[in-house]
């Protein structure tokens, strides 16, 4: 009975994680946040806002036009996600509580390999892997870091460019959990 209850409970928060927002500032609403510039101190790293992980220097390394504006959400109950895209790239970045990075992505979905070099327990995922979704192209890692789960994915939109984006979401979720 506790199992069935804990299912619910997930379900409705994915329906939660995919449903639409406006920027009323309401748990799961979507917002746009500008990180800060020169990166963040301890204290601008905020656990519910994940558009303060990555900065302008950070996302430079991903997108070769002009950064697009963050479209954040947070849904509570730790769990937050950050978008920037662009008609060719995107960077998506999820903060989830950490029983649930194992449960629902990690346990559920299919792991590429293991990223040495976030940890015993980081591992990667074909395609976008985000809080209610995933999808085609690109590449996820995910990790935990400190007490939370996270999930850093990256897709250029260049054909046969799995490596390279693994590679550059690996170097984005070192930064952040380097500042964290």
């Amino acid at each position: 009975m506790v199992r069935i209850g804990l299912a619910l409970a997930s379900a409705a928060l994915l329906l939660a994680a995919c449903g639409s927002g406006g920027s009323t500032g309401q748990p799961g609403a979507l917002s746009t946040s500008t990180p800060p510039a020169a990166g963040p101190t301890s204290a601008a790293v905020a656990k519910d806002d994940a558009c303060t992980l990555l900065v302008e220097a950070d996302l430079q390394t991903v997108f070769t036009a002009a950064i697009p504006t963050p479209k954040g959400r947070n849904l509570g109950l730790g769990f937050a996600d950050c978008l920037w895209e662009d008609d060719a790239t995107l960077v998506r970045v999820s903060q989830v509580p950490l029983a649930n990075l194992k449960s629902d992505y990690v346990d559920q979905l299919n792991v590429g390999g293991p990223v040495a070099e976030l940890g015993a327990e980081a591992v990667w995922f074909p395609g976008v892997v985000g809080i209610g979704l995933a999808s085609g192209g690109g590449v996820t890692v995910g990790a935990p870091v400190k007490d939370g789960g996270l999930l850093v994915a990256v897709k250029t939109g260049n054909r046969g460019e799995a490596d390279a984006d693994r590679a550059k979401a690996t170097e984005l979720a070192k930064r952040i959990a380097q500042r964290t």
